[in-house]
């Protein structure tokens, strides 16, 4: 088993062991037949809305109408070639519209930042003629008004995609989110075996997926684009007995008719959470050599992670150019009693051999998640609801189900993406079907937060699904002003750092109050001298944001230089530092 697998698994297993300590709990409702979350086709016309945004206080815009066509050009291309024309993007494009609120409003930390940019620019293209409802989608051109470093984010929801660069090949990464897709991502090998448990993840590195390089046009890998239906099951060969399979090149169209004989890849199961996947890419230079192996856990956040054939040849960030098994070579998965070996290369197919054991592997409950539906906005009460079964036992709701357990939370990131604190914030335990957590949402923050569901088999196997949505009870802004407002409900004392930073003429402060009392928010030289006092009264527990002039409490503009700003609520203390520059 490969070591990131074990490190990918660890907030899994924590949470499972958290949740199955909770008492049982049977719902009422009636669900709907059993599914799987994993298979969700995104298939014929697909109506896109480009929604191009500035902001009082920044009137710069991503793309101009011209760029703008051009990009939703590229991006039809895009996608049409990846499903081999089974999606066609049908892309409206908005006139340049003006956020109400300044850049220092929505540059609270974490990722309510998007849930305010998202509300408030859905409600002005609503204004300006372009309801939400008659899209599927929606990509919203912005430059960068929040704290966290990605320059493009696509995972808050199931819709939502937040783009700061022309460039299309990102636009249909931050796309590729939203139709419930990882990163495709790399195993540096430091032993001696491609899949020697010594190595590292690197993240977005496979350079060959645009779901791992976000600035060149690729296709998806064929996991990818198995979930949504551009590659049909017939085309991809579980691999149940040892033999000698034709892999078709995966820019070409899948096979069709009956019987299938060239496999847009082969799937070999190495265990009940790992499954290895080979497949051919023709037209990627250094990667046509032979065939390319992934390993993958099969659930629908999943990343894909390419693995290196050729350990030992360790080149400054150019590992991923000799992943390909090459014809003549062979991967032996010892442990699972799996070999793979490359027999043949065309320039449109590969002659692979592969030897499996036939050990029994057990299969992890099926779930789905029929609510909430892909890309809503949760306002008010809901009943989160899935299914589960067992499908080595049956295939009806609850069939070898042991128990199914929701798990409702969101992640607190910090400024890059290498501190993520997962924030549980309700949990409920049931045993039986229907499967169904009622939540009322109003006492909640609003936030982009992830449902998982976990399903334990009679068995003892636990599979998960996830998905990630939005809960709104704010809606869209109406001011035109920051003027020190409660944005959200705080989970703690915090002070954020100024933003824009370094400035000229005006910075906004943005801070958190956990519980009701007196605040003071102040202004101080690097001698330690009081400039100005912004805020000096008691307040009411939320998330809060002032905006600063450069200004002392004489109505004096400053001289340019460091300063410093002090929060003091009750016992909490913390100083931040900005720069001036005149």
């Amino acid at each position: 088993m490969l070591s990131s697998h074990l490190v990918l698994r660890r907030l899994t297993g924590l949470l499972v062991i958290i949740v199955l300590l909770f008492s049982p709990f049977k719902a009422s409702s009636q669900s709907e037949p059993p599914g799987d979350l994993m298979m969700r086709p995104i298939l014929g016309v697909h109506k896109v809305l480009f929604i191009r945004v500035n902001y009082p206080d920044d009137n710069r815009v991503v793309l101009t109408a011209q760029q703008a066509q051009e990009h939703a050009d590229n991006l039809k291309a895009i996608f049409k070639a990846n499903s081999y024309g089974k999606l066609n993007l049908d892309i409206d494009i908005t006139p340049v519209l003006t956020m109400p609120q300044p850049t220092g409003f929505y540059h609270l930390f974490n990722r309510l930042s998007f849930v305010r940019i998202r509300a408030d620019a859905i409600k002005l293209a609503e204004d300006a003629g372009f309801p939400e409802s008659d899209y599927d989608r929606e990509v919203i051109f912005t430059t960068k008004v929040w704290p966290l470093t990605q320059t493009g984010v696509g995972g808050v929801n199931l819709r939502t995609s937040f783009i700061t660069r022309d460039r299309s090949t990102l636009t249909a990464h931050e796309v590729g989110h939203t139709f419930d897709w990882g990163h495709a991502n790399f195993w540096r090998v430091t032993g001696s075996s491609p899949i020697d448990t010594s190595g590292e993840k690197i993240d977005y590195g496979d350079r060959f997926d645009i779901m791992g390089d976000a600035f060149r046009f690729h296709h998806f890998n064929p996991f990818f684009k198995f979930r949504v239906g551009w590659i049909p099951p017939e085309n991809i060969l579980t691999v149940s007995e040892s033999g000698v399979y034709v892999i078709r090149a995966l820019e070409n169209s899948p096979q069709s008719g009956a019987p299938v004989n060239e496999y847009s890849a082969l799937r070999i199961r190495r265990d009940p959470n790992t499954e290895y996947w080979v497949y051919y890419r023709s037209r990627e230079d250094s990667a046509n050599a032979g065939a390319l192996i992934s390993s993958i856990e099969p659930k629908n956040r999943s990343q894909a992670l390419l693995l290196d054939m050729t350990p030992g040849s360790r080149r400054k960030n150019k590992d991923h150019e000799d992943a390909a098994l090459v014809p003549g070579k062979t991967i032996r998965d010892r442990e699972a009693g799996i070999e793979i070996t490359v027999l043949e290369k065309n320039s449109d197919s590969l002659k692979v051999q592969v030897v499996v054991s036939n050990e029994v592997i057990d299969t992890l409950p099926v779930i789905d998640i029929l609510n909430p539906k892909p890309g809503i906005t949760v306002h008010g009460a809901i009943d989160y609801e899935a299914t589960a079964f067992d499908p080595d036992v049956g295939t009806t709701n609850g069939a070898g189900i042991d128990t199914v357990t929701f798990v409702l939370g969101f992640n607190e990131v910090k400024e890059t993406l290498l501190a993520v604190t997962s924030v549980i914030v309700a949990v409920k335990q049931l045993t039986a079907p229907p499967f169904v957590f009622h939540i009322e949402t109003n006492g909640l923050a609003d936030e982009a937060y992830w449902l998982g569901v976990f399903a334990k088999s009679s068995t003892g196997g636990v599979n998960k699904a996830v998905v990630a949505h939005i809960i709104d009870n704010t809606g869209p802004s109406t001011a035109t002003a920051v003027d020190d407002q409660p944005i959200k409900a705080a989970h703690t004392f915090q002070l954020q750092q100024n933003y824009p930073n370094p400035f000229n003429p005006s910075t906004t402060i943005a801070y958190s109050v956990q519980r009701a009392g007196n605040v003071e928010l102040r202004i101080y030289d690097l001698l330690g001298r009081k400039v100005r006092s912004l805020v000096q009264e008691n307040k009411a527990a939320g998330q809060y944001s002032v905006p600063w002039d450069g200004r002392d409490d004489a109505g004096r503009r400053v001289a340019s230089g460091a300063y410093l700003y002090e929060l003091r609520a009750g016992d909490f203390i913390s100083t931040g530092r900005m720069l001036l520059l005149q």
